[in-house]
């Protein structure tokens, strides 16, 4: 009796030990696919999701403000919009060219770190390669994209800005201090549907921000444009057919 008590005492202790082994291999398969994961969906730089995630993103929000169309989501009420804001930032170029591409690094970090302490948990910023960042607002109307905007603009101008000063300075006194910013371009779905109702493709709608953003690069840089504010400034049509295609 007491070997097979002795025989069972050692199945059981062999038992958890299988089981612990299986549950650290269990664990090391999902930390190594979560590490795949982020090498896919993010910038190994900033930390931000990547063009590859905001693209997966966008189709998922354009899903939901098409499911909000139909007539009885309408009818309830239950509109969805989704806000798109292109962030070319100005400036990034003197601090490479004057401090060497590390201090580029900085700069990029900075802007995402100071751009993400602004949004909300739902909200999604992507560097989508160089200086250019992406930003998606569910959820969010056109009225309610501006302050957001404005937000994100104050954060680069000012704070992006003096942090970058704090760390890199001119040895002459001739040459003006470093001056971050950025030009943005802001696209709101429901804005953008055609007098049928229906709405661009996603691929579409991200052009037109791309162009409110370009639209204020051409006329100056360091700006805010919506992009019928844009439409209006490029009053000859000249970058809208470089980049819609003359589209409206």
């Amino acid at each position: 009796m007491l070997e097979g008590q002795r025989n069972e005492s050692l199945q059981l202790e062999s038992d958890r030990r299988r089981g612990d082994r299986l549950q650290k291999e269990a664990l090391e398969a999902r930390q190594q696919v979560d590490a795949l994961k982020k090498l896919v969906d993010y910038d190994e730089l900033t930390g931000l999701p990547n063009r590859r995630a905001f693209q997966e993103e966008i189709k998922r929000q354009y899903a939901e403000v098409q499911r909000s169309l139909h007539p009885l989501q309408e009818a309830a009420g239950q509109e969805f919009d989704c806000s798109i804001l292109v962030i070319d930032l100005d400036g990034f170029g003197d601090v490479n060219k004057r401090f060497g591409h590390a201090a580029g690094d900085v700069c990029l970090r900075e802007v995402a770190r100071r751009v993400r302490e602004l949004l909300r948990p739902l909200d999604l910023l992507a560097r989508m390669g160089g200086d250019e960042f992406m930003l998606i607002l569910p959820n969010t109307n056109a009225v309610e994209a501006q302050p957001v905007a404005e937000r994100v603009y104050a954060a680069i101008h000012d704070s992006v800005t003096n942090e970058m000063r704090q760390q890199y300075k001119s040895e002459d006194p001739e040459v003006p201090p470093l001056q971050i910013s950025a030009s943005i371009g802001i696209v709101s779905f429901q804005q953008e549907r055609a007098t049928d109702g229906t709405l661009p493709s996603a691929d579409e709608l991200v052009k037109r921000a791309d162009y409110a953003s370009r639209v204020v690069k051409a006329s100056g840089k360091d700006g805010i444009l919506s992009l019928s504010d844009a439409k209006a400034i490029d009053d000859r049509g000249q970058i809208r057919a470089d980049i819609l295609g003359g589209k409206n």
